[in-house]
């Protein structure tokens, strides 16, 4: 008889204010107060089931921290990452949903001589430190939120997702990306979201909307972010003032609130039709 694990509690995980901010349009969060660790975590109820969403911040560290923190403290019975990427892929337009059923972590690796050689995750397996180039999570899973998100009218792919510890914005740069790993859009979180759960046994799902196209580069990003070493930093686009570069952001911010109400409306889709339970088949 397989063993069937009843979904009750989920874990989300997103990585900017922002991304959790739009999915509060359709889901009602309350602050919850739990440890005084740095990861605040909000609660909600959604057709029978509990969530709990935390942000992480950017990054595979904060992702793995902040989810760890959650399955200590809420022991959630599966966890979501989700949020937005940038596409790799030329034919994945913006506000296309990605439910990846492979994640790639992309740039851990061994230089040499020859280049870069691609190593993947690092695992603990059986008391040894074993290697992994993909992540693979559940393909049934993926396909079924895929269909409902199609049958909704929302675009969506169930292609592989790349994580890296980099804001990917040169056109040349997501070629190559693409043409390595054979990736549909890459992120900064999600394979360390996955990794995390793996290691503690609980299912993983990743929902990612595509936020900017493989032909949009925006000059000068990381200089307009804010520095904690450096009170001077800008974290607005004012100083960017020529047109070409004021046409660029405002086909970005286009692009991004698509992805964010695409984002927003299959989570709401994805946890208000889920399973009660999930039998192996599934994980």
């Amino acid at each position: 008889m397989e063993a069937r694990r009843k979904i009750r509690k989920i874990g989300l995980v997103c990585a900017t204010p922002r991304e959790y901010k739009a999915t509060a349009e359709t889901i009602p969060w309350e602050n919850l107060e739990t440890s005084q660790t740095g990861f605040r975590i909000k609660k909600s109820e959604l057709e029978g089931k509990t969530l709990f969403l935390t942000v992480s911040g950017m990054g595979k560290a904060a992702a793995a921290a902040a989810t760890q923190n959650m399955i200590c403290q809420l022991d959630p019975d599966m966890v979501i990452s989700f949020g937005t990427a940038g596409a790799l892929d030329k034919r994945a337009k913006a506000g296309t949903v990605i439910t990846p059923a492979k994640l790639i972590q992309g740039d851990m690796g061994v230089y040499d001589s020859l280049g870069f050689h691609h190593i993947g995750v690092s695992l603990q397996h059986d008391g040894k430190v074993i290697f992994a180039k993909k992540l693979y999570l559940s393909e049934k899973l993926a396909n079924w939120c895929a269909d409902i998100l199609r049958g909704k009218g929302i675009p969506s792919s169930t292609g592989t997702l790349l994580t890296c510890d980099q804001i990917v914005l040169s056109p040349a740069k997501r070629d190559e990306l693409h043409r390595q790993f054979g990736a549909v859009a890459v992120e900064m979180e999600s394979s360390a979201v996955a990794q995390t759960a793996e290691t503690n046994g609980i299912p993983c799902m990743v929902l990612k909307a595509i936020s900017d196209e493989v032909d949009l580069e925006i000059a000068h990003l990381h200089e307009m972010m804010n520095y904690r070493d450096d009170p001077r930093s800008d974290s607005s686009f004012a100083s960017l003032q020529d047109e070409e570069s004021l046409n660029v952001l405002a086909r970005f911010f286009q692009q991004l609130q698509l992805a964010y109400a695409n984002m927003a409306q299959s989570l709401y889709l994805m946890i208000s039709n889920f399973p009660e339970e999930i039998d192996s088949s599934f994980t």
